[in-house]
C-alpha cells in the first residue's frame, strides 16, 4: 500500500506540478472547459494529510461524479474524504472527479475544509485551512447537421434531390458543367467548391463531403456520364499492295504475302471506311527478307484497330529482267477480249519471242517495283502496279501521259509498250472557297468600274 502511494505521489509531482506541496491538499486544475453533454476531470490530492472537504457547486449547469468510494453525494451536496496520514511521511491519496456539462454557461466548484468538524490535518495532527475554487465553462452543443439542402448543375437543382439521398446518376452531352451546393447548417464545411468542372467522355465521379460542426461527415456522390456520340468505326474499306497478292476483308486483320526475291520496295495503300478515322502505316517501304507492316485505323472516339501484313521474299524467284524499251506505241487490243487461237500462236512463234514487255511510267507518282512486266503476247495483261501520289487521285493506266486509251487488267497485249499513270488533282474545300472569294471580288470591282463610267457620262451630258 505504501509503495503504491509513493508511486502516485511521484506521478502527481511529474504531471501536475501544483501537487508538489508537502502536508496538504492540492487540485490539478482551476479552469475547465467542456461541451454540453460532454465531460472532463480534475484531481484532488492529499499529501501526508487527512481531509474532509465540501464540494459546493453554484448552479445546475454541471454534475459531479467519481469512481472513488470516498466520494459522497446527498441532496445535491458533495463531500470527499481523503486519508494520507500513516506512521511514516510521504503518503499520497488521490481522487479523480468527473464533471459532466448539463447546460451551457459558466459555473464554479468551491472546495473547502468542512467547518466545525475534522477539516484538514497534517502529519503532525495540526489543522490546515483549505479553500479553492474551480471555474467551469460549459460550451453550447456543437451541431451534428451534415446535410446539404441543395445541389445544382448549371444553376438548376438536380432531379429528385433530397438531403437524405446521397447518390445521383446524371447524363449529359456537355464537356463542362457548373456544380454548386449549399449546406443546411452554415457551420458545416463543404469540400467541393462551387465552380466549373471539365467532363471526359464516359463516367465522371464527383464527391461532395460535408463535415458538421461536431466532426460528423456525410458524402454526396454525383456520377455524371458524358455521352460519346463520336464514331467508333475503325475499319478499313480498302487495303492493297503493289507486289504480291492480298485478298482484303475488313474483318480480317492479319495477312501473309509472298513476293519475288528481287522486289526492293512495296507500296501499301489503305482507306478508312469512315472519313472521321485516321490511318497510319501506309506508304512505300524498303523490303527485307521478312517484313511486318502494321496499319492502324483510329476511330473518332479513339478506339484503334490494327491490320498486320507480313511480307516474305521467295528465295530464288525473280521478276523478268528489265529491258530497254524505246517504243511508245499503243497496245493492240482485242476488242472482244477473246483469247487467241493457241495453235496458231504456237505454230508462228517460238518460246523466245512469245512475250511482250510493258514499262510503267508513274508520271509523278510512287515508282513501281519492278518497273517492267512481261506478258505472253495476245493474253490479258493481268494485275497492274498500284501507285500513289500526294494530293492526287489515281485515275488509271493509259497509253499516253494525257489522253490515250485506258488499259485494264483485261486488256489483251500484242506489243511492247509503256503505260502512263494519269492523275486527278484533289481540290480542297479551302481552295474552292478561295476561288469563290476571288470571283466575288472581281465581280465587285467590275461593278464599281461600270458605275464610275456611267457617272462620268451623265456629268458630261449635263
Amino acid at each position: 500500500m505504501k509503495n503504491i502511494k509513493k508511486i502516485l505521489l511521484m506521478l502527481c509531482v511529474i504531471l501536475f506540478p501544483i501537487c508538489a506541496h508537502a502536508d496538504g491538499i492540492t487540485i490539478n486544475k482551476k479552469n475547465l472547459n467542456i461541451d454540453k453533454d460532454g465531460s472532463t476531470t480534475f484531481i484532488v490530492t492529499a499529501t501526508d494529510a487527512t481531509a474532509r472537504l465540501d464540494l459546493i457547486v453554484n448552479n445546475t449547469n454541471i454534475k459531479l461524479s467519481s469512481t472513488s468510494s470516498d466520494f459522497y453525494e446527498k441532496n445535491g451536496s458533495y463531500y470527499i474524504w481523503l486519508d494520507a496520514v500513516e506512521k511514516e511521511k510521504g503518503n499520497v491519496e488521490t481522487m479523480i472527479i468527473t464533471i459532466k456539462g448539463l447546460k451551457e454557461g459558466t459555473s464554479n466548484i468551491r472546495i473547502a475544509a468542512v467547518q466545525n468538524e475534522s477539516g484538514v490535518y497534517d502529519f503532525n495532527g495540526d489543522a490546515i485551512s483549505f479553500d479553492e475554487t474551480i471555474n467551469v465553462t460549459v460550451n453550447p452543443l456543437k451541431s451534428s447537421n451534415a446535410n446539404l439542402k441543395d445541389i445544382k448543375i448549371d444553376g438548376t437543382t438536380i432531379n429528385d434531390f433530397s438531403s437524405s439521398k446521397t447518390t445521383y446518376n446524371i447524363t449529359t452531352e456537355k464537356n463542362e458543367i457548373l456544380i454548386s451546393s449549399t449546406s443546411e447548417d452554415s457551420k458545416a464545411i463543404v469540400s467541393l467548391k462551387d465552380g466549373k468542372h471539365t467532363l471526359k467522355y464516359g463516367e465522371n465521379k464527383f464527391t461532395i463531403k460535408v463535415t458538421a460542426e461536431n466532426g460528423i461527415t456525410k458524402n454526396y456522390v454525383l456520377n455524371i456520364t458524358r455521352k460519346d456520340n463520336r464514331s467508333s468505326n475503325n475499319y478499313l474499306s480498302k487495303l492493297t499492295i503493289s507486289s504480291g497478292t492480298l485478298s482484303f476483308n475488313k474483318n480480317t486483320t492479319n495477312y501473309n504475302v509472298v513476293v519475288k526475291d528481287d522486289v526492293k520496295n512495296i507500296a501499301i495503300i489503305a482507306e478508312a471506311a469512315d472519313d472521321k478515322s485516321t490511318v497510319t502505316g501506309i506508304g512505300t517501304f524498303t523490303l527485307k527478307d521478312k517484313n511486318t507492316f502494321n496499319i492502324v485505323v483510329t476511330a473518332e472516339n479513339g478506339n484503334a484497330r490494327k491490320y498486320t501484313i507480313i511480307v516474305k521474299k521467295e528465295k530464288g524467284s525473280i521478276e523478268q529482267p528489265k529491258e530497254e524499251i524505246t517504243k511508245n506505241e499503243e497496245p493492240i487490243e482485242n476488242p472482244k477480249n477473246e483469247e487467241p487461237n493457241k495453235e496458231e500462236t504456237s505454230s508462228k512463234e517460238t518460246p523466245q519471242n512469245n512475250k511482250v514487255t510493258i514499262t510503267y511510267n508513274s508520271n509523278g507518282g510512287v515508282m513501281c517495283e519492278p518497273i517492267n512486266k512481261s506478258v505472253v503476247k495476245g493474253t490479258k495483261i493481268g494485275d497492274l502496279c498500284i501507285t500513289t501520289r500526294n494530293k492526287y487521285k489515281f485515275k488509271g493506266w493509259y497509253t499516253k501521259k494525257s489522253g490515250g486509251k485506258e488499259i485494264t487488267a483485261d486488256s489483251i497485249i500484242d506489243k511492247d509498250f509503256t503505260l502512263y499513270a494519269q492523275w486527278d488533282k484533289i481540290i480542297s474545300n479551302d481552295s474552292n472557297q478561295s476561288n469563290a472569294n476571288l470571283l466575288i471580288s472581281l465581280v465587285s470591282i467590275f461593278a464599281v468600274i461600270i458605275m464610275l463610267i456611267i457617272t462620268i457620262i451623265v456629268k458630261k451630258r449635263k
